[in-house]
């Protein structure tokens, strides 16, 4: 601006240079070749015509006239005298002199006084003009750049709040973009950048395996949802703790021995961890470096995998494969001996014939068994197909199981009680439910003693909490406190005699159905008192939704 201003006052100098060059090129011409001519001819009236015309220029203030020394004429322009008659020259001008010159001799000469103060002030003017509007520029200039500065200063303002707002583990809002300068399409790209974070974020919280990453100064820059819950730490929390809090936290919810513990804060990669709460989970986590782009450290990246229903399958598996070679043995030990018989030695008709029966019984419980283990490796894997509960009428498969256990308890002479409406709505799977039933009534009449009774009373929710109740009681033998507490466990029978027939499997298969049914069963017994059983069954408004149930 400085420069622009300088420019142009040195431009208005030329200007005025040129036009005063012009002026006195005229003026000495005029002088030169019209006035001093009559001069040398001695015609005085010419030369004062002369230069009395020549007077009428604004820019001539005085004229001088002489023929060689002597003063000849004279003229004055805008002159003032004081009250003594002095003459008062409050004029700036410029002297032009003008010669007219015979072999070398001044014969003639002229002298002009150029008034230049109106032009120079019109200068000054001017030039003042120029510096004000040059001020004013610059003024607007530096209004315009400061609210220009504040503007870019505001957009980078937050440009770098949502950078720190990412830094923190906070996706911000998208910046705002308009009209179609560098910062917008900066706004744009980074907008376009906030979109892809965004993605990813949602798409590591969605995860079922934790993530953690730290930075290397040990803070944490992002952990998903999946491991806030592992390591039970509020969302909140999150922007103050750091990563040695972190850990202390999750050494609370290890449950390992204190070695293991110091293992694993030094380590802290490829390690199985067993979390405490009420369902452990059990965790396997990996551990990657990355070298920051300044060279000066890492960032860490844990990703922990919860391998709890991996490890619960692989330890049913084995148990089911365990469970099922202890179990088949015996049966196949008696089919196998006793056919071993039948080929080595010759027996009668009846000998025979109560071989090929003990075969037969043995063959019966090999069935039995295998069925039981498969469903029960149904239940365990959670297959959503072995439950399929509709609306039904749960009296009518109250109806047909008594009519079968009624059949059971001719032999033993037992009679079977049963008290319930004619009309049961209930939801519910009707194979699965007759299963459960008529295992309970069948452990009834295998327990219970000749001329007993067998009583099974229903309950409506509206005196049972919200439960259908079926409750089945005999007068057996029960159970002591000892064999309660592990009734329901899979092959556990209370009676070891083998006297009573039965796999150990029906208890806990029917409990596992219950289960899977939002409902469950209850157990009391006492040595000599008979033991009672009740089924609750969850009403159909009330009715969960579970995995492996469906309907």
């Amino acid at each position: 601006m400085a420069s622009l201003f300088l420019f142009n006052i040195s431009v208005l100098e030329r200007a005025f240079l040129t036009e005063y060059d012009n002026y006195t090129s005229n003026i000495e011409r005029f002088v030169s070749g019209s006035v001093l001519p009559h001069v040398v001819q001695g015609d005085l009236d010419s030369v004062k015509n002369l230069v009395d015309g020549m007077s009428d220029l604004d820019i001539i203030h005085q004229v001088y006239v002489y023929s060689y020394d002597e003063l000849i004429y004279k003229k004055y322009k805008n002159v003032h005298y004081t009250d003594e008659g002095l003459l008062i020259q409050d004029f700036e001008f410029q002297p032009l002199f003008v010669e007219l010159k015979v072999h070398g001799e001044t014969v003639a000469s002229a002298k002009v006084n150029l008034l230049l103060k109106e032009r120079l002030e019109r200068l000054t003017q001017i030039e003042v003009g120029l510096l004000l509007a040059t001020i004013i520029a610059m003024l607007l200039f530096i209004l315009f750049f400061f609210i220009f500065l504040h503007s870019i200063k505001r957009k980078l303002a937050k440009i770098e709040q949502a950078t720190r707002s990412i830094s923190r583990n906070q996706i911000p809002e998208f910046l705002p973009v308009s009209g179609d300068d560098e910062f917008a399409h900066t706004a744009s790209a980074f907008n376009e950048m906030l979109w892809q974070l965004r993605e990813k974020y949602v798409a590591m919280d969605m995860s079922p395996d934790g993530i953690l990453i730290v930075n290397a100064g040990l803070r944490i820059t992002y952990i998903n949802d999946a491991l806030t819950r592992f390591f039970g730490i509020e969302t909140t929390e999150l922007e103050s703790i750091t990563f040695e809090q972190l850990t202390t936290a999750f050494h609370q919810q290890i449950n390992a021995k204190e070695s293991e513990i110091n293992s694993l804060k030094s380590q802290f990669e490829s390690a199985t961890i067993v979390l405490n709460g009420k369902k452990p989970v059990i965790l396997r986590c990996h551990k990657k470096r990355h070298e920051v782009f300044s060279k000066s450290g890492y960032s860490t990246v844990f990703y922990f995998i919860d391998v709890s229903h991996e490890t619960e399958v692989e330890r049913l598996k084995t148990d089911f494969l365990n469970i099922a070679a202890h179990e088949l043995r015996t049966p196949l030990a008696g089919i196998l001996g006793f056919s071993e018989l039948l080929l080595n030695y010759q027996y009668d008709e009846q000998q025979t014939r109560d071989i090929l029966e003990r075969i037969h019984q043995q063959s019966v419980l090999l069935s039995t068994i295998t069925d039981d283990l498969l469903d029960l490796g149904k239940i365990q894997s959670q297959n959503n197909s072995f439950v399929e509960a509709v609306d039904g009428d749960l009296a009518s498969i109250l109806d047909s199981c008594c009519e079968q256990i009624k059949i059971m308890a001719q032999p033993k002479s037992i009679q079977l009680s049963a008290t319930y409406p004619s009309e049961i709505p209930a939801k519910f799977d009707p194979e699965k439910m007759r299963r459960v039933i008529i295992n309970l009534l069948s452990n009834a009449i295998k327990y219970s003693g000749v001329r007993s009774k067998i009583r099974l009373s229903y309950l409506p929710p509206e005196f049972s909490r919200n439960w259908h109740e079926i409750i089945i009681s005999d007068e057996g033998v029960g159970m002591n406190k000892e064999q309660l507490s592990h009734l329901g466990e899979k092959f556990y029978r209370a009676d070891n005699s083998g006297n009573v027939p039965g796999t150990g499997l029906g208890v806990s298969i029917s409990k596992q159905i219950m289960a899977l049914h939002g409902g469950d069963i209850i157990f009391q017994s006492a040595v000599g008192m008979g033991t009672t059983a009740t089924i609750r069954l969850p009403t159909i408004s009330d009715w969960p939704t579970l995995n492996g149930v469906t309907g």
